[in-house]
């Protein structure tokens, strides 16, 4: 309702030299009439950085013509003509369409999900779309301009500076290149957003990045977060308005190690105070969300969207659709005077003061699937100061008369929030920093006071970063002096988790070191966090910064293998509640298990005098799998009897085996590829693929599509640690349907190949391990380096909102990757399978694993957590037989038919890629039965390294592997199990490609060539695995599975007895006269009882190390 009274005006009072207000009678004032009109648009025009799954609002005073917004619109000059035009860089109009008119016909609301990263758009509107608009005549071009956020590195670009506090960057260079739509305050953070995400050890204040007071030359003590794209400055004490401050970039560097072209931005700011001395803008507001939870009336409507206001939905493929709502929490603010700022009333509320909003209680997995993870009340906790400026509204002419219905006042509101939970597990699951976000809004006068409400799409990480949470913040804020406001803080600081975890041994050295807390840390005391190596009193290099409710702990130099570290995070670490900060306590059962320090052991990587020397293999790729291929592209009918041209076999395989599936990848993802060893980042370089599609010229691993009969390169970007290579494509060239190939040199013709550490030999990858490891040379015993490419040809396919992640084998044993259970490694009795000896037959006696009935697993495995499905597990072979339970249809190797009791209707499919799973040598040590001689001759077996691969499903069409996860009953409590449990079929192939015969018999143990063989080439196996899904307190995600059936397999082998007379020679007089047979034969069956098989996998946590070759060891020694 348009403003008369003088009730409303009195508030507005202090507001009418930006309002231009003049009238002559005290009583009444009587405003022009305003005519109809866009009130409000989402975003704003110039906003940069706007996620993917955000809304574009447009908000009028009248009705909207729908069918006259969806009109065409055609090309005029660099403009478009039409209602309702949206174009990108290029020119290309966005198909708007699927644009939605609610809130009573008065806002058009557009899902932006479709449009680009990295990419800015414009949009033109006319006065068409709304019944009576008069404020959208006089457009020289387009009404908003805005950009979309680059989540991802980009190749053969260096950085930029895209935004300082959202305004164009040139504004503030020495010679400035336009003008700034909001003055810089004297209380404003300076917040600098890039073109792509910086590597963060290159960020360094004082050397990389400096604010400094340009008249003394002082570098001004701020308070600095820097993540991803994004660096922050927040001066500890106001600046002085009026004097200029220099801010210099230099040095800055991408995942590419392309480097930021040094850069220097003047900033004078304005004064906001009544004095130079004040400590705060004079003017006070006490802030409180209201209508919120709890109070009358709640929820009102959104006048912006038609939504509820101060209720929201986290919208996830993931955790499927939760509705949470804001908490009455009271907020501290600040504002200018507005005879003093006429074209922008600035306004400022200090960092440490919250939000809260109810949570998730519990996190279900798609919504349906529950788990014990809860959150709790999920608070957002303001990490550097919250500016806000009170304008005119920018879609009238300046000056216009501000009107609550045609015409409302504008706020923006700037800040960085620091996001957490107040459940342990739950926090570390969703805490972060949410950087850089401006929230666009309107403010009128309701019951005499200022009454603010701010829209935002914002967009969080849940799961550890697998998957992204998108909500529509609608926040309706009452300003009022008389609010009560508590200034209590009664959570003490804690750290609730860590990775690496205390005490825990065998550390990757190339990690970093995070620890979490239970709600956001201040900087000060932060200086104390140190780490040592315990040999020495010197403290290492380390960066430390924080994120969300985390402190990151990132190594300069990579740390020295097999040494005991303690991280000590001192005395002095605080929360960063502005009025009552809480000070770190230790107790039992924290992080550090009350002692203050995290304590944990490198891996020495140290070998048996006596072990092989093996060549690194790709332990998990996707899209594809880490072994050379043929028959690539033979065809096959699928389960719906469509023909599909397959991915082929591993090279050394056996002609029989199934083919994998095609290979598919998710656009959304990055190409992940994962090595058995550390390896040497030096060789992870990406080269230009060959015309003919069948190496890499210049790099170890090349995209592209073939166009024309040949082959075209596709530019990749990539961040890296010694175990991981994690591949992005340069945007827009990875298209939904198109086929394209992944190559990986194998080394056989000379190109440049993936290496194995330096501490390993530089050795180059085995990309044939079916062919052998370590069998190579004159006496079989040497590392089998190389092979042919693997090429890995896949069709991409649109983001399906799954929650994906690479997980690994943790803890496990053969850290080293040469395939034995060294001294110096630790028996990981969770990634191992324990075998017996079910029978013998044959020359073969008596037989036992009595020595080596162990084999320690390692697998690097690409999963997903795929959009909910209702609950259907003959996928994996088994039947429903009613009331939740399924069953096999055949016996286990020890007779048993497996069955499983689920709860509910609904399961998460979970994509298993086709990988392969490294395995210790097993030892086996049985005799041969000799007619007439009996049991005489000692038959040692070992089998080498390894590999189990998993295969398509034989009893059904080639259709992908897949698991589920949904909720159980325990078969011996008749209760509903706690977590969510994951089970699948999991069929595989078992190749011992270094299996040794009568090694014990020949001096050295070298095996003797051509003188037995046996049959662990692609033995088939198969197990249904079942275990629960865990959130642990550092954010990672566990799958820890046992095989819920017995497994069996038989090697049949063989051995040459003749060839044995060199060291037998008594045998010889035998086998002329034909007692014993030139040739013995024999069988071993081995058998692995049910829960003998485990394998734990997890996520690599959110800030786990990835970098570049030259930050790797970028400290000073």
């Amino acid at each position: 309702m348009r403003t008369t009274i003088i009730q409303r005006l009195a508030v507005l009072s202090l507001l009418y030299p930006l309002l231009n207000a003049c009238e002559d009678d005290p009583d009444l004032f009587i405003p022009p009439e305003p005519g109809d009109a866009l009130i409000y648009a989402y975003p704003s025009d110039g906003m940069v950085d706007l996620p993917l799954g955000s809304k574009l609002l447009l908000t009028f005073s009248s009705d909207i013509d729908e069918a006259a917004a969806k009109a065409e619109c055609q090309p005029d000059g660099e403009n478009f003509v039409g209602t309702l035009c949206l174009a990108d860089s290029d020119g290309s109009l966005v198909d708007l369409s699927s644009a939605e008119v609610s809130n009573r016909k008065r806002t058009l609301t557009f899902s932006m999900s479709g449009l680009r990263a990295g990419e800015e758009y414009r949009l033109w509107v006319s006065p068409e779309i709304a019944s009576g608009v008069v404020n959208l005549d006089d457009q020289d071009g387009p009404l908003i301009t805005f950009r979309t956020r680059q989540y991802n590195p980009l190749p053969d670009q260096a950085p930029q500076v895209l935004a300082i506090n959202q305004e164009m960057p040139s504004v503030y260079l020495p010679e400035p290149v336009g003008e700034e739509r909001f003055p810089f305050m004297d209380f404003s953070p300076v917040r600098i957003t890039f073109t792509e995400p910086l590597v963060e050890t290159t960020v360094r204040y004082g050397d990389s990045v400096k604010l400094e007071h340009q008249e003394s030359g002082e570098l001004v003590d701020v308070r600095i977060l820097n993540e991803r794209h994004y660096i922050t400055l927040d001066p500890k004490e106001d600046l002085i308005g009026g004097d200029t401050y220099t801010l210099t970039l230099q040095g800055l560097e991408d995942f590419d190690e392309d480097v930021l072209e040094t850069v220097t931005y003047e900033l004078t700011p304005t004064l906001s105070k009544d004095d130079v001395v004040d400590l705060n803008p004079p003017i006070k507001q006490l802030m409180k969300a209201q209508p919120a939870l709890g109070d009358p009336g709640y929820p009102q409507t959104s006048r912006l969207h038609g939504l509820p206001l101060n209720q929201f939905n986290l919208v996830t493929e993931a955790l499927g659709v939760t509705q949470v709502n804001a908490m009455p929490l009271v907020l501290e603010g600040w504002m200018g005077r507005p005879d003093v700022h006429v074209d922008a009333v600035p306004v400022v509320a200090r960092a440490g003061q919250q939000l809260r909003i109810t949570g998730i209680d519990p996190i279900k997995l798609g919504g349906e699937v529950r788990t014990p993870m809860f959150t709790g009340d999920i608070i957002g906790t303001f990490v550097t100061d919250v500016t806000g400026y009170l304008v005119t509204n920018p879609y009238r002419p300046k000056g216009f008369q501000p009107d609550d219905d045609y015409a409302p006042m504008f706020v923006y509101m700037n800040f960085d929030l620091a996001m957490h939970a107040e459940e342990p597990r739950g926090n570390a699951s969703v805490n972060q920093n949410l950087m850089h976000i401006q929230a666009v809004g309107v403010v009128d006068v309701r019951d005499g006071a200022l009454t603010f409400e701010v829209f935002r799409t914002l967009e969080l990480d849940v799961l550890s970063g697998a998957a992204k949470v998108s909500a529509d913040f609608a926040l309706g804020v009452r300003a009022d002096v008389d609010f009560e406001f508590e200034q209590l803080n009664r959570d003490p600081l804690q750290a609730t988790g860590s990775f690496p975890e205390h005490n825990q041994a065998q550390v990757e050295p190339s990690n970093n070191i995070v620890v979490v807390f239970n709600e956001p840390v201040h900087d000060e005391g932060m200086e104390q966090v140190k780490l040592f190596r315990q040999d020495s009193n010197k403290p290492v290099p380390v960066q430390v910064r924080s994120s969300g409710s985390n402190l990151v702990i990132t190594p300069l130099n990579e740390l020295a293998a097999g040494q005991r570290y303690y991280l000590d995070l001192g005395d002095g670490l605080k929360d960063q509640d502005l009025f009552d900060p809480s000070h770190l306590q230790f107790v039992p059962g924290d992080a550090t298990d009350g002692t203050g320090q995290i304590v944990f052991d490198t891996a020495s990587y140290a070998a048996n005098d006596d072990a092989p020397v093996l060549p690194p293999v790709v332990l998990g790729a996707y899209p594809g799998i880490g072994c050379a291929l043929q028959d690539r592209g033979a065809e096959r009918q699928d389960a719906d009897g469509n023909t599909v041209k397959m991915a082929g076999r591993c090279v050394g395989g056996l002609a029989s085996d199934s083919l994998f599936y095609p290979f598919f990848y998710d656009v959304s993802r990055p190409i992940e590829i994962s090595f058995n060893m550390p390896m040497e980042m030096a060789s992870m370089t990406f080269g230009t693929i060959a015309a003919d599609g069948e190496s890499c010229e210049g790099g170890a691993m090349c995209l592209g599509e073939q166009a024309n009969g040949q082959w075209q390169n596709i530019p990749m970007s990539a961040r890296r640690n010694s175990l991981r290579l994690r591949a992005l494509p340069a945007p827009d060239t990875i298209v939904p349907g198109n086929a394209y190939r992944l190559v990986i040199n194998g080394g056989d013709n000379g190109e440049a190949v993936f290496r194995s550490h330096d501490r390993f030999g530089n050795l180059d990858i085995n990309t044939d391990p079916l062919n052998g490891m370590g069998t190579c040379g004159p006496l079989s015993n040497q590392p089998c380096e190389g092979g042919p490419p693997i090429l890995l040809d896949f069709t991409a396919t649109p983001d399906e909102g799954a929650a994906y992640a690479t997980v690994l084998t943790r803890e496990y044993t053969d850290v080293n990757g040469n395939g034995n259970w060294d001294d110096d490694e630790v028996e990981a009795v969770n990634n191992h399978a324990r075998g017996h000896v079910k029978s013998t037959g044959g020359l073969i006696g008596g037989a036992n694993l009595d020595d080596g009935d162990q084999i320690f697993t390692h697998a690097a495995l690409p999963m997903a957590f795929l959009p909910k499905e209702p609950l259907d597990l003959s996928y994996i072979g088994l039947v429903d037989e009613g009331n939740g339970r399924w069953c096999a249809t055949q016996e286990d190797a020890d007779g048993d038919i497996f069955c499983i009791q689920t709860v509910g209707e609904s399961a998460i499919p979970v994509e298993i890629n086709a990988q392969h799973v490294m395995g210790t040598s097993l030892t086996a040590n049985a005799t041969l039965a000799i007619p007439v001689l009996g049991d005489l001759i000692p038959l040692p077996l070992e089998t080498g390294a390894l590999v189990l691969r998993f295969r398509p499903y034989d009893d059904k069409p080639p259709q992908p592997l897949r698991g589920f996860v949904v909720n159980q009953i325990d078969p011996d409590t008749g209760e509903e199990i706690d977590n969510p449990i994951f089970i699948t079929r999991l069929d595989a192939w078992l190749d011992a490609p270094d299996l040794r015969l009568l090694s014990a018999l020949i001096p050295g143990g070298q095996a003797i060539p051509n003188v037995a063989d046996a049959n662990v080439r692609s033995l088939p196996v198969s197990a249904y695995l079942t275990g629960p899904v865990k959130f642990l307190r550092n954010g990672q995600i566990t799958l820890e599975s046992r095989n819920a059936s017995a497994i069996a397999a038989t090697l049949n082998l063989s051995v040459d007895l003749g060839a044995l007379i060199p060291v037998l020679g008594d045998l010889l007089d035998l086998i002329i006269g034909g007692i014993v047979p030139e040739e013995g034969v024999g069988s071993l069956e081995l058998g692995i009882a049910k829960d003998d098989f485990r394998i734990r996998v997890v996520n690599n946590p959110t800030h786990a190390r990835l970098t570049t070759a030259g930050q790797e060891n970028a400290g000073e020694l």
